[in-house]
């Protein structure tokens, strides 16, 4: 493999992974209120259940994709009916069903989340934001694919980037308080609760 094609590859893989994580930066993410509801509150057990979460996560998209290439079923639709073959006809419906409304909060959540950053930030009404990262997300989606992919690649290396600043600069201004909060004994019964957790966030 020459240079080019390691290069091409690790673009190629970079784009995957970049959408990935855009699926996950939403307004839950931006806000903080998605890792503390699912990890955070479990104190020394956070960091064993967030890698959990992913690699089970990472695991399934994996098959997911194996599964769409060996079928050749490349949007969800079809996805569905090899999945569930043979009861596809009574499963296929509320796999759609399911995956709309999951579709639907994501975005949803997203677009608020954004919002209320750009009436924080710039002082336009509410509607307004909620208006223009609508009409952002609607860009995006009637261009494709491709456009999202590019779109999410450009966005997760400023995001990365902006995240691990603040983690730096959050963490070396407040070891005293993480290193109180990973020794500190946990409540009987709050591995299995962070267990769940880990696992619906997986679900979800």
């Amino acid at each position: 493999m020459n240079n080019n094609e390691k290069g091409l590859s690790f673009i190629g893989a970079f784009s995957i992974a970049s959408v990935w994580f855009g699926a996950h930066v939403g307004g839950g993410f931006a806000s903080g209120s998605q890792t503390m509801s699912f990890f955070i509150r479990y104190g020394k057990y956070a960091i064993l259940f967030s890698v959990l979460s992913m690699v089970i996560v990472a695991l399934t998209y994996r098959e997911n994709m194996i599964m769409a290439r060996y079928y050749g079923a490349y949007d969800y639709n079809s996805l569905g009916k090899a999945l569930y073959k043979p009861y596809d006809k009574f499963m296929s419906p509320i796999y759609d069903i399911c995956y709309i409304s999951a579709g639907l909060l994501a975005v949803s959540a997203s677009v608020a989340g954004a919002a209320a950053l750009i009436t924080q930030v710039m002082g336009l009404p509410y509607f307004i934001s909620v208006l223009l990262i609508g009409i952002l997300t609607l860009v995006l989606s009637v261009f494709g694919s491709e456009l999202v992919s590019k779109a999410s690649t450009v966005l997760s290396v400023g995001i990365v980037v902006s995240f691990l600043i603040i983690c730096l600069k959050g963490i070396t201004e407040n070891t005293t308080v993480l290193a109180q909060n990973l020794q500190a004994p946990m409540e009987e019964g709050m591995f299995f609760k962070g267990l769940i957790k880990a696992l619906s966030y997986a679900g979800f």
